[in-house]
């Protein structure tokens, strides 16, 4: 499996932390694992001393749609909040579900969802599937 990384600034938070003297710990994107034929799974990570927020797109790059779940360990880092997921945790693990509204992803469209927490971040384990009939 080929995964792309991705590099991005994030403009108003570059602004943000100059006008008050301070430097992002980290301000990063990347690509979190997904089936290449089925999905592109982009995630943009903002860290600061002692905190983070993880924001996920999901993008339908087949011609039919699509399912998906996620995993994520965060091995020195707590998950505090959520949004357009539901999270539950066992075994050192999160298992991360999307809503009722982001649960099927049509052809060529996205959905997008993410975390807030504590601690170090973490990119979540993303699998896209087929939606079945």
């Amino acid at each position: 499996m080929t995964a792309r990384i991705r590099s991005a600034v994030i403009f108003v938070l570059v602004v943000f932390t100059v006008a008050i003297g301070a430097a992002p710990a980290h301000a990063a994107s990347s690509t979190a694992s997904a089936d290449p034929s089925l999905c592109d799974v982009t995630t943009t990570t903002n860290a600061w001393a002692g905190g983070f927020t993880v924001s996920v797109t999901i993008e339908n790059t087949s011609d039919v749609t699509i399912t998906w779940r996620a995993t994520l360990t965060l091995t020195n880092g707590t998950l505090s909040t959520a949004w357009g997921v539901t999270t539950s945790y066992a075994n050192g693990r999160h298992t991360i579900v999307p809503e009722r509204y982001g649960e099927f992803i049509a052809p060529r469209q996205s959905y997008r969802w993410g975390y807030n927490g504590t601690g170090h971040p973490a990119i979540p384990e993303v699998v896209c599937t087929r939606a079945l009939p």
